[in-house]
């Protein structure tokens, strides 16, 4: 009789020993399940994120890389070696402009009848252009202008006609600083142009005194 009385026991705590171990079995697989769950689901949250920064990143790296410059953006960079940075008392400020907006604001440097008589177009036409005032108050005007395969002297000879067209123009041909130029003047102002090599210089201002030195100053 003793051995049945002590089988039940043996396989009442047999029985609670395997449902114990059921049950943690069953709540570690809930946490091992859980834990993987949630590194997935961030992941997968942060890593649309990481490729959208990246690739705004690159697009503005792009953008920015893409852009040109002032000058490689109108072609005005080796023209503005060629004008002094000061004349007298006058400290020039240069800037690159082209040739459309030029030819439209600078209506007295003549240069839409110029380019017609010469079979050219304001896309021919890059410039460089520097202003700067003296103690005095006189603002001067300096530009390098260059025309895409013309001749200087017939965009000489084009300017001394166009410009001795307009009313109350005095216009001449003189020796200044050593140089050649075409000389306009007027009540308001006094303008010179002048042709060296491939390029032609416009110096522009009420003061005479200041226009010399200018064009005494260019190559």
């Amino acid at each position: 009789m003793t051995p049945k009385r002590l089988f039940a026991p043996t396989l009442f705590v047999a029985l609670a020993v395997g449902l114990a171990a059921c049950g943690t079995s069953t709540g570690s697989g809930a946490v091992t399940s859980a834990a993987p769950s949630s590194g997935a689901s961030t992941a997968a949250s942060a890593a649309p994120s990481a490729e959208a920064s990246a690739g705004a990143s690159a697009a503005a790296s792009a953008a920015t890389s893409g852009a040109p410059s002032a000058s490689a953006a109108t072609g005005g960079g080796d023209l503005a070696s060629k004008i002094p940075a000061t004349v007298g008392d006058v400290q020039l400020s240069v800037t690159t402009i082209d040739g459309d907006t030029y030819v439209k604001a600078n209506v007295n440097r003549q240069l839409s009848p110029i380019l017609t008589a010469i079979g050219k177009t304001p896309t021919d036409v890059t410039v460089a252009s520097a202003t700067g005032s003296s103690t005095g108050g006189a603002t001067l005007f300096l530009d390098a202008v260059q025309i895409a395969g013309a001749d200087a002297t017939a965009v000489q000879e084009a300017f001394k006609t166009a410009a001795a067209a307009v009313p109350g123009n005095e216009v001449t041909t003189v020796d200044m600083g050593g140089k050649s130029v075409v000389q306009v003047k007027n009540a308001s102002y006094t303008l010179v142009m002048y042709a060296s090599g491939d390029t032609i210089f416009f110096v522009q201002s009420p003061d005479a005194d200041l226009v010399t030195q200018a064009v005494t100053a260019l190559p």
